[in-house]
């Protein structure tokens, strides 16, 4: 799936931002470029129902008057993968090319917990109420469980966004 991205700046950053998943049994494999910079380019594990989706975070430097987007899943077979709020805004998200995958998903109660690869080291958890700047980091301990780092935060009334930024 491709879009046009008309008028961009010349020279000017912009972040992309999008949720993904796949469908539950499939194992496909997606690639995400945005004016030719290739910004995700991995196989998608489904996560279960209680974890809509990852999300996904990448900054470029428009080259001209248009942008081509592109999606694209590349494994053979029947392979579904699912995207929403896909975004683009001016400015970039601190350097920052690209990012691990973060995953939210609803504990019980009021909470939700958020994980990422231990291997992706130097990252910190940041959150905002409005978009697009205002962030601070997170200061919930992060809890290690298996390969992933984990922290939980308690849901709260309004918007409340979240980022891994490495500084």
């Amino acid at each position: 799936m491709s879009q046009t991205i008309s008028n961009p700046t010349a020279g000017q950053p912009y972040t992309l931002s999008y949720a993904y998943n796949a469908r539950s049994g499939n194992a496909p494999h997606l690639t995400v470029t945005i004016g030719g910079t290739t910004v995700q380019d991995e196989n998608i594990t489904p996560i279960d129902a209680n974890t809509p989706y990852y999300t996904k975070t990448a900054s470029f430097t428009a080259a001209g008057g248009t942008a081509l987007l592109t999606f694209a899943q590349t494994a053979t077979g029947d392979q579904t993968v699912l995207l929403g709020n896909v975004a683009i805004t001016p400015g970039a998200v601190g350097g920052v090319v690209s990012g691990p995958p973060v995953r939210a998903q609803l504990s019980t109660g009021n909470t939700i917990r958020f994980s990422w690869p231990t291997s992706a080291t130097g990252f910190v958890l940041q959150s905002t109420a409005s978009l697009p700047g205002g962030w601070i980091n997170v200061t919930l301990p992060i809890f290690i469980s298996g390969t992933d780092n984990v922290v939980t935060d308690t849901i709260g009334s309004g918007n409340k966004y979240y980022r891994l930024q490495k500084p």
